[in-house]
């Protein structure tokens, strides 16, 4: 696999005039789905770390999407510390379709994932039955969720883990504590 440091102080020399800050660059074996990710304090905006899914880009093995994925997060890194911008705004988009030459809506991959999701072991409803769904975890030992829909406190039960992916899978609750 590709040194992500060198690819990292490659991109920011040639995209970003070396302006933005080194920041460690690394393999996450746990990002599944999300093929990359700019870690930042909350408060100050200041970018920390990327990472970039080490399971997704040892599926499909292809240096551009590596770079293409690591140019993202660079962006977001790059928007975070010198223009205090969060998130996929048109800034975003037009430093990303200026660095890889594509009018396209740059928010989302389509790189294969097929296997690498996690499974839905819980199912959870609420008692008005509109915020249903399944989730890949348990909640956390004695937090109540309530629904935002009915107020109701969500119930969570174990399933056996059959075909779950295209079941729904809303979010409509909040934790109390």
């Amino acid at each position: 696999m590709k040194n992500l440091q060198e690819m990292f102080n490659d991109l920011n020399e040639k995209h970003f005039n070396g302006v933005i800050s080194p920041i460690p660059v690394s393999w996450n074996q746990r990002l599944r789905v999300c093929a990359g990710k700019c870690f930042f304090n909350s408060l100050t905006l200041k970018p920390m770390k990327i990472e970039i899914s080490k399971p997704i880009f040892a599926k499909i093995e292809n240096a551009d999407k590596v770079w293409i994925t690591l140019a993202h997060e660079m962006t977001h890194a790059y928007l975070l510390e010198h223009k205090r911008e969060r998130g996929h705004t048109q800034n975003f988009q037009n430093i990303m379709t200026r660095i890889t030459g594509e009018n396209k809506n740059h928010r989302c991959h389509d790189y294969d994932v097929t296997g690498l999701r996690n499974n839905k072991n819980y199912y959870f409803s609420c008692d008005c039955g509109i915020a249903t769904g399944y989730r890949a975890r348990a909640p956390k030992k004695g937090a109540v969720y309530r629904a935002n829909c009915c107020k109701s406190i969500v119930t969570f039960e174990k399933i056996n883990n059959q075909n779950t992916s295209s079941q729904n899978k809303s979010s409509t609750f909040k934790k109390l504590f």
